[in-house]
């Protein structure tokens, strides 16, 4: 990552300045409002039908790569393939780090917006840092996501260090399930009373995802997005869609590569994406 741009230092040195919310030894200090029930275990999906299931492991196979995605709308979780299995998060856990600030603080000032969307629209690491710092690390991102009901995801480390990802380490991880779920509840239920209109939009606006989900969403849909690259060949995208005349809906695709050494093209993504989508269709029909 460069370095920051000489008009945001001032911006990302005064906000990561800031007071932080305090931790001690029993954890991080609650961000947010209050659990309103109790962190749920790795959700599970509807098994995509076995059509989808084959494509996708032909997927696997012509890319090398494991592939889990879920897709949810308001009603709960739609579909899933190794919806449960845990993926590095990379910067997909940005617009939920937006999120806890907005839920916390309330609409924000210029400053905190400008980095907001640095760090959404943009994927700034910098910006990310310093927003990270200024809830109080990622210890207190993953307290305001047990507060919201996910009992999976997790941030421990910061940029760049938290894209670094081998099998097995559950550090900075989410499953497929889990992403899908809580960026429907943030973004299409009631999850974020304030805030959650900039957050779309910011999506919406996302510089980052034409080749990946985006590239697979039939003309006339309304998208947005966060996407997320990192180690072990990880590629991953999460989008809000907006089909015509149907109720929105989440859809998480998260990728790695096989080989440790390897790397993985965008184009997995979207295959996987075009995939999840025909699939959610048919469901819709039937």
């Amino acid at each position: 990552m460069a370095a920051p741009r000489p008009d945001r230092r001032a911006l990302l040195l005064g906000l990561a300045a800031a007071p932080l919310a305090a931790c001690g030894s029993d954890g991080p200090a609650r961000v947010g409002r209050p659990p309103t029930r109790s962190p749920s275990p790795v959700p599970t999906a509807t098994p995509a039908p076995r059509p989808a299931v084959a494509a996708l492991g032909r997927i696997e196979e012509r890319y090398d790569a494991v592939v889990g995605v879920a897709a949810a709308g308001t009603g709960g979780l739609l579909l899933g393939h190794r919806a449960g299995s845990r993926f590095a998060l990379c910067s997909t856990f940005k617009p939920l780090l937006a999120a806890a600030l907005l839920d916390r603080d309330g609409p924000p000032d210029a400053r905190t917006r400008r980095l907001m969307a640095d760090a959404v629209r943009d994927s700034d690491n910098d910006a990310a840092n310093a927003l990270l710092a200024y809830l109080g690390g990622p210890a207190a991102l993953t307290a305001y996501l047990r507060g919201t009901g996910d009992g999976v995801t997790r941030l421990d480390r910061t940029e760049p260090a938290l894209n670094e990802h081998a099998p097995g380490d559950p550090r900075d991880t989410s499953t497929p399930a889990a992403l899908a779920t809580t960026y429907s509840a943030l973004l299409l239920g009631d999850a974020l009373p304030t805030g959650r209109r900039l957050l779309t939009d910011l999506l919406v606006a996302s510089t980052t995802g034409e080749a990946r989900i985006r590239a697979a969403v039939p003309d006339g849909w309304r998208v947005g997005d966060k996407t997320g690259t990192g180690g072990h060949g990880s590629v991953n995208d999460v989008a809000v869609l907006w089909p015509p005349g149907r109720d929105p809906w989440v859809l998480a695709v998260l990728v790695r590569s096989r080989r440790a050494d390897g790397e993985v093209p965008e184009a997995a993504v979207a295959d996987a994406a075009a995939v999840a989508i025909r699939a959610v269709g048919r469901l819709s029909d039937a």
